[in-house]
């Protein structure tokens, strides 16, 4: 049965891939950092930048912090603020090369794999995410984001393989006429289709290289996205004598 629901899983990814409309190629390149302060409360730091291979164009600076408290044993919270740097598409307005946006999430993480009794060679991750993103020339958006992630747990602590699936909806559509033709903006009824590899380097370095598919389950493209990911955990902060 275990087995069963692996593979049913592995099935679904590739299935959902098969009919989407390749689009540009983008990479997501990041330097992350992890510090605890206490058993319960811990918090990252990181910095990311993607562009666009198949325009050559650079795309944006991403400088992220999220804190997570751990309140049961299987469950955590989280909060996070990121703010993004990238080239401005109305410069032609206002005469600025750069524009900015800020998002702010918040997070409710849960870990089913004990209560399903797969935790001996399965890690699982729900997670249900609140998300408003301000934008500085753009109308700024609300998103609910739902994700799970399977991670395979080897004998061998040096790679752990994973998958993951994620909807994102956007709450405030709206829709207008031009020529004659209802047109809809803010729709993003996206899926997030991710299959990765972790490496633990050692106990407190990890590299993580993944491929994200993005389903936008409109007329637009989808898009692969090469993600890699180096993480250096420093521990805990204050450390009791």
């Amino acid at each position: 049965m275990r087995k069963l629901i692996f593979l049913y899983c592995i099935a679904f990814f590739i299935e959902q891939n098969a009919y989407g409309q390749v689009g540009d190629w983008r990479t997501r390149i990041g330097v992350e950092a992890g510090f605890k302060v206490t058993k319960k409360i811990s918090f990252d730091l990181g910095i990311q930048t993607r562009s666009n291979l198949t325009q050559n164009s650079y795309s944006s600076t991403n400088f992220s912090i999220q804190a997570y408290y751990q309140f049961l044993k299987n469950w955590k919270f989280s909060g996070s603020y990121r703010n993004s740097i990238q080239p401005n598409e109305f410069a032609y307005l206002d005469g600025k090369n750069l524009s900015f946006r800020n998002r702010c999430q918040l997070a409710l993480y849960y870990d089913p794999s004990k209560l399903l009794d797969v935790d001996k060679f399965l890690e699982l991750d729900l997670r249900s995410i609140i998300q408003y993103e301000q934008f500085q020339y753009k109308r700024n958006q609300w998103y609910w984001r739902n994700r799970i992630s399977i991670e395979a747990k080897l004998k061998s602590k040096l790679l752990r393989p994973y998958i993951s699936m994620e909807l994102l909806y956007r709450f405030n559509q709206y829709s207008y006429f031009m020529d004659n033709t209802l047109v809809t903006q803010g729709l993003m009824n996206e899926f997030r289709y991710i299959g990765g590899i972790k490496f633990n380097v050692n106990k407190k370095n990890t590299i993580d290289v993944a491929l994200m598919f993005r389903d936008y389950r409109t007329q637009k493209a989808s898009n692969p996205i090469l993600s890699i990911t180096y993480s250096h955990n420093f521990g805990r902060i204050f450390k009791s004598k």
